[in-house]
C-alpha cells in the first residue's frame, strides 16, 4: 500500500511522520520522530546561525529517512517562526537547495485548520475547544456537535511568552501580572467566541499538554477534571529550575518554558467553563495527512 509523509517544521520541535495506507483508508504508522530543533533558541524574532544548521541538518536526516521507507508523497510545512523570522524564507531555500524538500509555510488560520482535521478524526460529534500551544502561536478552535464553528492563531506561543516574560527564577509575582494582562489583552476574541458558545471540554493537541499529562500521571486517553490540572498549574508555576531538573515527567527541552505554559493553560481555564481537559494525540500532522489523502483522491 501506498506510504504518505509529513514534516512540521515548529518554532521549537520538528516532527516527521510516515505512514502506509490500508485498504480501509485508514493509516498504520511505520515512523515517527520528534527532535527540539529549537529554531527559536534566542527569541521569536530570528533564526540564530546555530538554529540553521540544526534545522537544516535534522532535516537532512528527516530526508534520508524518508528516502530509506521509499516515500513518494511528501508534505513538509512551516509555521510561526518561519512565518516571522526575517531569515525564514532563507531557511526554506537552503533547506530546499540542500535536501530537495519543499516547505509550504502556512497561514496561522491554515494551521488551525489542519490540526482541526486531525483532532476531528478522534472526537467526530462532540463540542469542545482545540487548544494547540506552540512556540510562536498558539491555536484555538472551537467545535459544536462536531463542526467547527470558529478559529484563531495567536501569537502567544510558549518562546514569545517566555523571552518577554519569564525573566526571573522562579518567575516573579510582577511578570505573572504582566503575563496575564497580556494574554487578556490577546485573547478577546476568544473570550467573546466563548459566550456566544460555552462548551466543557476542551483537547489540548500539542506536545505540552502531553506533558501536563504526564506529570498528572494521566493516560493520554483519560480526561481529567479542570480544577485537578488548575491545582497542579499553580504548584508548577512557583517551582524553580532546579525543582524542575529533578521533576522526570518534564523532557529536558521544556523544562524552562512549562512555567510560561502553565500561565497560559491556567488563564485559559479561568477564563472559560471547561469542566474538563482530554490530550490529543492527533494533531497538525494529523490532519495534513488526511489533507493529503483527500487531495490524492484516494
Amino acid at each position: 500500500m501506498e506510504k504518505f509523509a509529513v514534516i512540521d517544521l515548529g518554532s521549537n520541535t520538528f516532527h516527521l511522520l510516515i505512514v502506509q495506507l490500508e485498504a480501509d483508508h485508514q493509516f498504520s504508522v511505520v515512523y515517527r520522530k520528534r527532535v527540539y530543533a529549537r529554531l527559536a533558541r534566542t527569541g521569536i524574532g530570528v533564526i540564530s546561525d546555530l538554529s540553521f544548521q540544526e534545522g537544516l541538518r535534522i532535516l537532512q536526516q528527516f530526508k534520508d529517512t524518508i528516502d530509506q521507507h521509499q516515500v513518494k508523497k511528501i508534505k513538509a510545512v512551516g509555521t510561526e517562526m518561519l512565518r516571522l523570522a526575517p531569515n525564514g524564507s532563507d531557511f526554506v531555500q537552503q533547506a530546499y537547495k540542500q535536501t530537495g524538500l519543499q516547505i509550504e509555510i502556512i497561514s496561522g488560520l491554515k494551521e488551525a485548520e489542519y490540526i482541526y482535521m486531525g483532532v476531528k478524526r478522534l472526537h467526530p460529534k462532540s463540542s469542545y475547544l482545540i487548544m494547540d500551544i506552540g512556540g510562536g502561536s498558539v491555536e484555538f478552535i472551537l467545535v459544536i456537535d462536531g463542526r467547527q464553528v470558529w478559529l484563531t492563531s495567536i501569537p502567544i506561543g510558549i518562546a514569545v511568552l517566555y523571552f518577554r516574560f519569564h525573566l526571573s527564577d522562579p518567575i516573579a509575582d510582577e511578570e505573572l501580572a504582566l503575563l496575564r494582562h497580556f494574554l487578556s489583552e490577546k485573547t478577546i476574541h476568544l473570550a467573546e467566541a466563548l459566550a456566544e458558545q460555552p462548551v466543557e471540554e476542551l483537547i489540548g493537541s500539542s506536545g505540552v499538554f502531553e506533558t501536563f499529562f504526564d506529570l498528572l500521571g494521566a493516560p493520554s486517553e483519560k480526561e481529567i477534571d479542570a480544577l485537578v490540572i488548575q491545582s497542579r498549574l499553580k504548584e508548577l508555576i512557583t517551582s524553580s529550575y532546579d525543582e524542575r531538573l529533578e521533576m522526570d515527567e518534564i523532557p529536558k527541552m521544556r523544562k524552562k518554558m512549562i512555567i510560561v505554559a502553565s500561565v497560559l493553560l491556567e488563564f485559559v481555564l479561568e477564563q472559560t467553563s471547561v469542566k474538563r481537559v482530554r490530550y490529543s494525540p492527533n494533531s497538525l500532522k494529523e490532519g495534513l495527512l488526511y489533507a493529503m489523502i483527500q487531495e490524492n483522491k484516494i
